[in-house]
C-alpha cells in the first residue's frame, strides 16, 4: 500500500485518465466495487447474518459517485442497501449524475439527509430524511468527502459525519474518512 498526499492522487487520477486513457467512469466503477469488496469481507468475517443491511452516505462528488457503485454491488450481492445523499443528488455532475441515475433506475432506495425522499417511495421510511434510524443498519459506507475535500465539513456533511460516528457501527471509508485531512491525517473541525 502506497500513502499520498491529496495532490499526488490527483496527479495520479490525471495521469490514469489522460495518458493511459482510462475512462473516468471506468475509475469510478472500480473504485466502487473494491469497497463494496471490502463491506462484504467485514461482513462475511461477521457472525451469520449480522450485517447485512448498509447505509451508504453519498456526496455530491466523486467520492459519493464511488459510494452510490458501491450500493449497487452491495445490492447485487445480495446486501440490504439505502443511500443518503448529503445534499439533492439532482445536482450532481459529471460520473456522479451518471452513477446517481444508474441508482435510480436499479430502484436502489434513496433519500437526501434533512430533506425529502430522492429514489423511491420507500426510501424515507428506510433511509430516513429528517433522522436516520440507525438501529436499522449493520455497516455505513462513508462516500461523504475524499481526498479533495478542504476545510472543516460543514452544514448536513458535518452532521451526517457525527451521526455515523456517534452510531456506534462499522464504517468502510471510500479514500479517507471524512473530516479527516488526506494530507497530514488531522481531524477537520
Amino acid at each position: 500500500m502506497y500513502l499520498v498526499t491529496s495532490e499526488e492522487m490527483r496527479a495520479i487520477d490525471r495521469d490514469a485518465i489522460e495518458r493511459i486513457g482510462i475512462p473516468a467512469i471506468a475509475l469510478m466503477e472500480n473504485a466502487g466495487r473494491a469497497v463494496a469488496e471490502e463491506a462484504i469481507r467485514m461482513a462475511e468475517s461477521a457472525p451469520a447474518g449480522a450485517m447485512k443491511r448498509w447505509l451508504v452516505l453519498a456526496g455530491k462528488g466523486n467520492n459519493g459517485g464511488d459510494g452510490v457503485v458501491a450500493a449497487r454491488h452491495l445490492a447485487e450481492a445480495g446486501y440490504d442497501v439505502a443511500i443518503v445523499y448529503a445534499v439533492d443528488p439532482a445536482g450532481f455532475a459529471g460520473e456522479a449524475a451518471v452513477q446517481r441515475d444508474i441508482a435510480a433506475l436499479l430502484g436502489l432506495p434513496a433519500a437526501v439527509y434533512g430533506g425529502a425522499a430522492g429514489g423511491g417511495a420507500g426510501a424515507k421510511a428506510e433511509a430516513g430524511s429528517e433522522a436516520i434510524d440507525w438501529r436499522r443498519f449493520d455497516g455505513v459506507i462513508d462516500a461523504l468527502l475524499g481526498t479533495g475535500s478542504r476545510g472543516a465539513p460543514q452544514g448536513p456533511y458535518a452532521a451526517l459525519i457525527r451521526e455515523a460516528n456517534e452510531s456506534g457501527l462499522p464504517i468502510v471509508a471510500v479514500d479517507v474518512p471524512s473530516g479527516l485531512d488526506a494530507d497530514t491525517g488531522e481531524t477537520r473541525d
